[in-house]
């Protein structure tokens, strides 16, 4: 078997707002390749992790490593630029630019060329341009949205909406791709669709995947560890079977049984 190879790992972590905390001796480790769920009731913390992760928040106390690097606190274009990437509950798209140029955006976060060679349009910077469209058109081709490039975003259907929300995302190069809540306000053939392409792209772009999700399907179908949060507080983590088995975790987010109430 291969050596595990660490790439977040997330230590003590605590976040205060005020005199209330929202996550509370948070832990948690992210191994290459892994496709990991953080569920939880609503308020239970699970985007606030997300934001310390990316730097929205700073943590109260503990420490966030990404590939051996202390990232806590990090602003989040530098996080970005170490290797995460994110996606929101919330689709964030520029709604009146058109597929390639929602894509094109994000690309920009690797350009090496300064503001005056972009203004002049020096040899490097078009040289980049030209390297950003081929890529951007390729990705738009892996992930099926390619035959809609000139479309304005706004005007895609939900399912490809969030698709091209992940698209943008995985522009930036990331290693690790953070998803929250993908699946939200998907009909099911939507959810199975998006399910089968979480699991495409970690393939073919060699992505580790930390997950925020509701729809149990999508969860207890991709991933391979799955936390629990309850009132900022880890109560449970293991594989699929573990969790639907854990009876804390049957009291605390999927409902008692029938029998208890």
């Amino acid at each position: 078997m291969s050596e595990v190879n660490t790439l977040l790992k997330i230590e003590d972590v605590k976040m205060q707002f005020g005199g209330v905390t929202a996550v509370k001796d948070f832990n948690l480790t992210l191994n290459k390749g892994e496709i990991v769920a953080l569920i939880g009731p609503n308020g239970a913390g699970k985007t606030t992790v997300f934001n310390m992760v990316t730097g929205v928040y700073k943590p109260t106390e503990g420490k966030i490593n990404f590939n051996n690097r202390d990232i806590t606190g990090m602003r989040p274009d530098l996080i970005t630029k170490t290797g995460i990437a994110r996606t929101f509950q919330n689709i964030r798209l520029f709604k009146d630019l058109s597929v390639l140029d929602n894509v094109l955006i994000a690309n920009h976060l690797n350009i090496k060329s300064n503001f005056m060679e972009a203004i002049l349009r020096l040899p490097r910077y078009k040289r980049e341009e030209n390297e950003m469209m081929e890529k951007s058109l390729d990705l738009l081709k892996k992930v099926g949205l390619l035959d809609l490039k000139d479309d304005k975003a706004h005007s895609l259907p939900y399912g490809k909406q969030r698709r091209l929300e992940i698209a943008r995302a995985m522009a930036t190069n990331p290693e690790v791709l953070l998803l929250d809540e993908p699946a939200a306000g998907m009909n099911p053939r939507e959810t199975e669709d998006l399910t089968d392409f979480i699991k495409q792209i970690r393939e073919e772009f060699d992505l580790t995947i930390f997950m925020i999700e509701h729809h149990m399907q999508v969860v207890m179908g991709i991933s391979h560890r799955i936390y629990v949060l309850d009132y900022g507080v880890t109560i449970a983590e293991g594989n699929p079977y573990d969790i639907q088995n854990n009876e804390r975790v049957i009291q605390a987010y999927l409902g008692v049984n029938e029998d208890d109430a």
